[in-house]
Formats: structure tokens, C-alpha cells, sequence
């Protein structure tokens, strides 16, 4: 009896211990990974080892404010996050601000990279690759990195986290850890018998009894089935057969769900497309109380893999990009008509008073992209008018129409309109030189030109009593440099690079930073163990800093701190 005391006083110790920052960082993204597999069918050891690798276990500041673990780039459900990186401008990186998904939490990140990887043909050796050794290898081959250890650091983290164990759940479907009470091994509680169904309309195929599994093929209207077993899982029922090369396969056949008010709805396994007459709202639920999570115009297309009638409403569900089951009734839930813009082409500056908000389009309700300060000028090329309010339309250094609201103030101000003179050449700078997406020096900086570096421009600009020289970046958008005036003259000046390799290995926490400097933007972190491999250094500031290129083609640097 003491032993067994002993034990249990173990057990609960054991039980009651505090999770680790890792252990809880591997519970946050677990439903992700093995998400990611029923969806897409990518194997959850490799991703979690690459969300591992690539945050530094959720760490990095792009994970930790835009719950981004892998550095995908653009946007998420129309969501990003801005960080510095580089571009190539024809004859070097220069650092720009640019925008990477932004996720709701990590599992959502986690999720979406299964999604990145199978839209990608460079990648598609490896989707249903069972091996974790064996993906981790073809990663590396396809190019994902280019350090030599990526692979063997991937399999590293994978055996010693035994995160090849979620594997084994997954690919019996026993997934644990998420909240999807539809995740059964795929024979639970299947009733062997057997029969011949024979299908009404178009029926997906999946590869377990999971509405959101992988889609492997289709029956069409007619068609029959020869069937050996029958599931009930949640609310949906579900045929299994055994295909010709031995795998088991699952088709639904009938589905209900319960709406707000409590009533049944059945759910119709169907496939096909709509066109929409009028702008209609998307759901997260075929309920018109559920929150709406985006719109379909009129003309634009839905297709869909099932119909639900409930409350004399059908509704369309489709798989989203991000693999959410989305709805849109065919009627009755359309969005009303608001007044058309009235948009007037014309061009000039305004001086803000007061901190404005950069909007994606004219309305105050829409996401907020940026801000002017006071002081700071904008460059517009058109006025729009609508529900009352006056903006400004201006062209971003992305190339995306952007808007600010002045209401009923007064566009005219002292900023003299800038004189562009078309011309080409080159111009060699003898000093570091911020960039710009306006021809100002309040305007954003977006990367830096060094002592010694060479613009070739197209045009000069006047504004303001500054000379100003333009030029067409990488991605094709016009960027300015001034060679007079305050905005060419500062007190950063260029440190030598020695050109030297080698590898350090952390003893401590390490910022990464655009530039070799204190000042300069954070953009992730080293932890101790953790080994750079670079290409030069910098004496600044009084550090020796450790100059590399990230996977992303970024030029980095970090300070070496010797324990």
C-alpha cells in the first residue's frame, strides 16, 4: 500500500507539473498540424518541426505579432502584417516594407501552410509522403531552404520531440488535442454490412468519414456503390467501401445540423457552381443571425459541395482557401445597396493637420492600412465622394489604391506640386540615402541606399526646394532619393563589411535586425545553442556584427555576444 501511495503522489506530481513555454507552444499548434493532414495531406511532424525551426518555437516577432510561424508572405482572409525585408532593384537588395499573412492564432498558421505547400507544383512530391525523413529530405530538394542542414535539423527536431507520434494519430485518425469532435478512426463504431447505393447527384469521395478530409474523386449522379460498412460521425452518415487498390474509402450520404432556432436542417452532399445576381453575404454558419465573413458580387461565381435548406432558406457550403466550410444562401440574405462613389480624376498634394488613417477603400468601416502623422504630405490622383464624405485616392508603393478621408476640409495647402523633368542616368551616392514611395522627406522609408551603391533613375524630381531622383524598383514601383536638400544629408554613415564566412553558435538571446545598428528594426531572434552561418561582418556601435542571408534573400545581421 506505501508503494502505491508513493506512486500515485508521483503521478500527480507528475500531473500538476507546470507545462514548459515549448510543451505549451507544441499543444497550441497540434489541431493545426493534424489538420493539415486530413486537409492537405501533409505530414504533421515535418510541419510543426518547420513551425519549430522557422519561428524559433513561436518566438520570432512575426509569430508573436502576426501569429505568422512560417514567413509566408501577402495576406490571410485579407489580413497582413508589415515587416522590413529586401528586394532586388536590378543590382542590389535594398530593405523594404513588406506584408506576410497575418493569422487569427498559431493553429490557423499552422493550417494555412499545408494550404501554401499544395498550390505550390514545386512541392507536390511530397504531399501524402507518409516518411518524415523522407519530406523532411524533399523539402530540402524541392528548395523551401537553401542551408545544407535543413533536412537533418527538421528530423532532429522531430525525434526528439517525438512529434513522428502525431503522425501515428493522424494516420489512424485518432486525432487528439483539437476540437473537432468529428475526428474518429475511421472503422469506430462502423456497422458491417452491406449493399448497393446508387447516387442522385454528384458525391465526393474522401479518404476518412470527414467532411473537410482530402477529396480523392467523385460518384456522379447514377452511379453506384458497392458498400461494406455504414458510420454515423457527429451528425452526418457515411458509407465505406473498399477500392480497387485496397483502400478504404467513405462517401456521405446524408447530413443534418441544427440551426440557431433549434430546427433540423438537412444537408445535401452535392457539388456544382452558382452565379450570383446580386451582392450576397458569407457566412460561418447556414444561418442569417451567423457572423458574415465576407461577400460574393453580382456575377461572381461559388462553387459548392453541399446544399442545406433550413427556415425556407437554401444555402450554398464551400471549403474556403483557408479550409473553413463557408455558406451563402441563394436568396434572402443580400447585402443592400449603397450609394455609388463619385470619383473625380484629378491630381495635387495635401498637408495633414491631424493623425489620418490610411484606409484599403472608401469607407470608414474598411481595414486600416496605415496612418499620416501631421505634417506628413500625400500625393493624390483622384477624389472620391461618397455616403457624405470626401477621400483622397492616391497610388501606394505597393501599387494599391489607398484612401484618406478629409471630409469637408480644404485640399489646398502651401506643398508646391513636384516638378518631374524625364530623364535617365546614373547617380553613384557618397553617403547612406533613405528611399522613399513620395518624393518627401516625411514620406515612409522604405530601404536605404549605402556609400558607394549606384541608382539608375528615370526621371528628376523637384518639390520643395529637394532634388529628388527617381527610379522603378524590382517589383515596379516607382521609389525616390534625394541628392539635395535635408532629406539627402543625415548622420548615418556606412560601416565597412569585411568579407569573411564562418559559423557562431548563441550563447545567449540574440535580436536579428535589418541593419548593424541598435536603431534598426527587429525581425526576429537567436536562441542560445541556435548557429548563423555568415558572410561578413561590421564593426558598429561598438559590436562586431555577423552579417547573413535569410532564407527569405534579406541581407540580416546580429550582434556576436560572447558568454
Amino acid at each position: 500500500m506505501a508503494a502505491d501511495a508513493v506512486q500515485s503522489s508521483a503521478m500527480m506530481a507528475r500531473s500538476t507539473r507546470a507545462m514548459t513555454s515549448q510543451e505549451i507552444f507544441l499543444s497550441q499548434i497540434k489541431a493545426g498540424a493534424i489538420s493539415g493532414w486530413n486537409k492537405y495531406q501533409v505530414l504533421p511532424s515535418v510541419t510543426a518541426a518547420q513551425a519549430i525551426l522557422e519561428s524559433g518555437w513561436g518566438q520570432s516577432q512575426l509569430a508573436t505579432q502576426g501569429n505568422n510561424l512560417f514567413g509566408i508572405k501577402g495576406s490571410y482572409q485579407g489580413q497582413s502584417i508589415y515587416f522590413p525585408t529586401q528586394e532586388w532593384n536590378g543590382s542590389q537588395y535594398i530593405t523594404i516594407q513588406d506584408a506576410f499573412r497575418k493569422y487569427p492564432n498559431w493553429s490557423a498558421s499552422v493550417e494555412d501552410h499545408g494550404a501554401f505547400l499544395v498550390v505550390n507544383p514545386r512541392y507536390s512530391n511530397l504531399i501524402g509522403v507518409t516518411d518524415y525523413r523522407r519530406v523532411a529530405s524533399l523539402l530540402q530538394q524541392d528548395g523551401y531552404a537553401t542551408a545544407p542542414t535543413y533536412a537533418s535539423s527538421l528530423i532532429s527536431i522531430i525525434e526528439y520531440n517525438k512529434l513522428h507520434e502525431w503522425d501515428q494519430e493522424a494516420l489512424s485518425g485518432q486525432a487528439s488535442g483539437g476540437n473537432d469532435n468529428n475526428q474518429v478512426q475511421p472503422d469506430q463504431d462502423v456497422t458491417p454490412t452491406s449493399g448497393t447505393h446508387k447516387f442522385t447527384k454528384t458525391t465526393t469521395i474522401h479518404n476518412a468519414p470527414d467532411a473537410t478530409s482530402a477529396v480523392v474523386g467523385t460518384y456522379n449522379a447514377g452511379e453506384t456503390v458497392n458498400y461494406n460498412g455504414k458510420l454515423t460521425v457527429g451528425n452526418a452518415t457515411w458509407l465505406r467501401y473498399q477500392s480497387y487498390s485496397g483502400v478504404s474509402r467513405y462517401v456521405m450520404i446524408s447530413q443534418t445540423t441544427t440551426n440557431d432556432n433549434n430546427n433540423q436542417a438537412t444537408v445535401t452532399p452535392a457539388s456544382g457552381s452558382y452565379k450570383f445576381t446580386a451582392k450576397t453575404n458569407i457566412r460561418s454558419a447556414a444561418s442569417k443571425t451567423a457572423q458574415v465573413v465576407g461577400t460574393y458580387n453580382a456575377g461572381e461565381t461559388v462553387y459548392y459541395n453541399g446544399k442545406i435548406t433550413t427556415g425556407g432558406t437554401t444555402w450554398l457550403r464551400y471549403l474556403s482557401y483557408s479550409g473553413a466550410q463557408h455558406y451563402v444562401a441563394m436568396s434572402g440574405d443580400e447585402v443592400g445597396a449603397v450609394a455609388k462613389p463619385d470619383v473625380v480624376a484629378t491630381s495635387g498634394s495635401y498637408r495633414f493637420t491631424k493623425t489620418t488613417a490610411i484606409k484599403s477603400s472608401p469607407a470608414t468601416s474598411a481595414t486600416t492600412v496605415g496612418s499620416y502623422n501631421a505634417g506628413d504630405t500625400v500625393y493624390y490622383n483622384g477624389k472620391v465622394t461618397t455616403n457624405g464624405q470626401t477621400w483622397l485616392r492616391y497610388m501606394s508603393y505597393s501599387g494599391a489604391q489607398h484612401y484618406v478621408q478629409i471630409s469637408g476640409e480644404s485640399t489646398s495647402t502651401n506643398v508646391d506640386k513636384p516638378q518631374v523633368t524625364p530623364q535617365s542616368g546614373s547617380y553613384r551616392f557618397t553617403q547612406t540615402t533613405a528611399i522613399k514611395n513620395t518624393p518627401a522627406g516625411n514620406a515612409p522609408s522604405v530601404g536605404t541606399y549605402s556609400a558607394g551603391d549606384t541608382v539608375y533613375y528615370n526621371a528628376k524630381v523637384t518639390a520643395n526646394g529637394q532634388t529628388w531622383l527617381r527610379y522603378l524598383s524590382y517589383s515596379g514601383a516607382q521609389h525616390y532619393v534625394a541628392i539635395s536638400g535635408n532629406a539627402a544629408t543625415g548622420n548615418t554613415t556606412s560601416k565597412p563589411v569585411t568579407n569573411s564566412q564562418g559559423a557562431f553558435r548563441f550563447v545567449t538571446t540574440t535580436n536579428i535586425r535589418t541593419a548593424p545598428s541598435t536603431r534598426a528594426s527587429v525581425v526576429g531572434e537567436y536562441n542560445p545553442g541556435e548557429t548563423v552561418y555568415y558572410n561578413g561582418t561590421v564593426q558598429a556601435e561598438g559590436y562586431t556584427w555577423l552579417r547573413y542571408l535569410s532564407r527569405s534573400g534579406a541581407t540580416h545581421y546580429v550582434a556576436k555576444l560572447e558568454g
